[in-house]
């Protein structure tokens, strides 16, 4: 049995204001756990632990919504969260695989209902988050056997708009984007469309008239006092939301100069469906690289009701073909 092992690795170099604290090996599962200090800041990333010696390309995945750490611990094992354990397995041999922790968010932390993560709530935030994988790629590439011309950004739900942002910030270092269930426009619009039906805020309202209001009162009023940490909407603070809410991954991604690909479920009710076929109509108009594929009877995970298809490792096995067959073509 594989247990925390901490390595005699202590690498007491400074790139670019960067230094790695500690290396572990993650307890049964396929990643070195990275501890970092970056702008002064510590950070906690991991990296898939396959062909560590030898130079591919780089995935990073970017989770969704939330302070739930990528593990969590249960009957004394380490179960991970957030649907990335299955990329390292299926990049073994082709790329390496780079999820990173949130800001205010450790090893093993879980979201509660009855207590929340302060730390994580006053420093999170679209720009916080998107800067902090930014300087994470660049320390990883400086530091690991990396083939910088073919890097993915992989970006779930609220990730999208994340690697959209990422992308933007990186310009010409990224080379191809995922957005899996991650929106088009802003997310206001998925907001509005599922107040319409009720499959949002049907709590606050049973009329489509009353939750339409309340959506759009929330929203004045989180444009009213957009830095408030104190202030939630939906659970999170307003300094979340008008961070995310304000942009768009079209807006993001208007001058990326790689490659996209959309992946989208039919049944998503989390993501208005339709959001993604504006977001591929968007970044063709305006001349992008951009593929759209739609997974029929999938939801926001990409699960499959009644079918033996895994639609999660499906659409991050075709993420991680589109990426190999199409980087840098």
């Amino acid at each position: 049995m594989r247990i925390l092992v901490l390595l005699l690795i202590i690498i007491n170099t400074n790139v670019l204001g960067q230094e790695n604290i500690s290396i572990e090996q993650v307890s049964r599962k396929p990643y070195f756990k990275y501890v970092a200090k970056i702008d002064a800041n510590e950070v906690t990333y991991y990296i898939s632990e396959f062909d560590r010696e030898k130079e591919l390309p780089l995935i990073v995945y970017i989770q969704g919504s939330g302070y739930q750490s990528l593990f969590y611990e249960k009957g004394g094992s380490i179960v991970p969260t957030s649907g990335h354990i299955n990329l390292p397995y299926l990049s073994q041999g082709k790329a390496k695989v780079l999820i990173i922790e949130k800001p205010g968010v450790q090893f093993l932390d879980v979201m509660s209902p009855h207590q929340r993560n302060t730390q994580f709530d006053q420093s999170f935030s679209l720009d916080s988050w998107s800067e902090r994988i930014k300087k994470v790629i660049e320390h990883v590439i400086l530091t690991e056997q990396i083939d910088a011309s073919k890097v993915m950004l992989i970006g779930h739900s609220e990730g999208g708009l994340v690697a959209a942002r990422v992308a933007k910030l990186m310009q010409q270092k990224i080379s191809n984007v995922c957005i899996m269930a991650g929106e088009g426009p802003s997310q206001l619009y998925s907001l509005y469309s599922f107040a319409k039906t009720g499959d949002f805020f049907s709590k606050v309202a049973k009329d489509e008239k009353s939750r339409i209001q309340y959506l759009l009162s929330t929203w004045d009023d989180i444009q009213k006092d957009p830095t408030s940490t104190d202030k939630f909407f939906w659970g999170f603070t307003y300094l979340r939301w008008y961070s995310f809410l304000k942009t768009s991954v079209i807006e993001e991604l208007s001058g990326f100069k790689g490659k996209v690909l959309i992946l989208q479920g039919d049944k998503d009710k989390n993501v208005n469906p339709e959001s993604s076929n504006i977001l591929y109509i968007g970044l063709i108009s305006k001349g992008i690289d951009a593929e759209l594929s739609i997974m029929e009877n999938a939801d926001h995970s990409f699960y499959i009701k009644n079918s033996e298809i895994n639609g999660w490792k499906t659409a991050l096995k075709k993420s991680l073909d589109w990426f190999l067959e199409t980087a840098h073509k």
